[in-house]
C-alpha cells in the first residue's frame, strides 16, 4: 500500500516538474506560428511585391489555422470564434470575462483542452496595436486563470519591423518588456525569430510569440 502511494507521489512530482520545464520551452504551436509568418511574408511578396507588414491580418490567421490543424495533437481549429460561444460550449458559465467579441483562433486539442491565439500584424509604435494586445491578453487571462483546466495557455503573436537586425530585436524586446510589466500576475514565455523583409533589404521583421500561462 505504501509502495503504491509512493509511486503516485513520484508520478505527480514528475508531472509537475515536466510541466514547469515545458513552460520555459517553445512548443509546436510557437514553431508553427513563426513558420507561418515567414511563409506568409514570402506569399504576400510574391502576390503584391510588398511584405507581410502590408498584408491583412486575416491572411496570417487563415494560413496559421491551416498549419495548426496539421499538428498531431490538434483536433479542431476555429477562426473568429465568439467568446460567448466558447464559454457556453465548454461549460464556463461562471467565468468572469473582461472582453466580449471574437478570438482569432481557438484550438481544441485531442485531450479536450483548448487554447486561444490572437494574431496581430506589425507594431510600429507604442500604443495602437500594443494597446489592442493588452486587451487580448486580458481576455486570454480570463480563461487561463479560471479554475477550470480546459484552458491552460493562450498565445499572442505579432510582428516588429525596423531597419537593422540589432535595432529590430531591441524594438521587439522593448514591447515584450512593456507587456510583461503590465501583466506580472501571468507567466509569459517569449519567443522571437528574425528574418529579412526582402532578400536584399536592410529592413528586418521579428516574428514575436508570447505564450500566456498561470504562474
Amino acid at each position: 500500500m505504501k509502495s503504491q502511494q509512493n509511486k503516485i507521489v513520484r508520478e505527480k512530482l514528475h508531472e509537475r516538474v515536466s510541466r514547469v520545464l515545458r513552460s520555459y520551452m517553445p512548443d509546436d504551436i510557437i514553431e508553427t506560428i513563426h513558420k507561418t509568418i515567414i511563409q506568409t511574408n514570402e506569399e504576400h511578396l510574391s502576390l503584391t511585391g510588398y511584405s507581410v507588414s502590408f498584408a491583412p491580418e486575416y491572411l496570417i490567421t487563415v494560413n496559421l489555422a491551416k498549419q495548426i490543424k496539421k499538428l498531431n495533437d490538434v483536433g479542431y481549429v476555429y477562426m473568429e470564434w465568439n467568446i460567448e460561444d466558447i464559454i457556453y460550449s465548454d461549460n464556463l458559465k461562471n467565468l468572469k470575462h473582461t472582453r466580449n467579441g471574437k478570438c482569432d483562433i481557438c484550438i481544441v486539442f485531442n485531450d479536450n483542452t483548448n487554447a486561444i491565439i490572437e494574431v496581430k500584424n506589425t507594431i510600429t509604435q507604442v500604443g495602437g496595436k500594443l494597446k489592442s494586445i493588452y486587451k487580448d491578453i486580458h481576455r486570454i487571462s480570463d480563461f487561463v486563470l479560471n479554475e477550470n483546466e480546459l484552458f491552460n495557455k493562450g498565445y499572442v503573436c505579432f510582428i516588429v519591423k525596423a531597419r537593422g537586425e540589432e535595432n529590430a530585436l531591441s524594438k521587439a524586446d522593448k514591447y515584450i518588456s512593456d507587456i510583461k510589466n503590465n501583466f506580472q500576475k501571468l507567466f509569459i514565455y517569449e519567443d522571437k525569430k528574425i528574418f529579412k523583409e526582402e532578400k536584399d533589404s536592410d529592413m528586418y521583421l521579428v516574428s514575436t510569440v508570447l505564450r500566456i500561462q498561470k504562474k
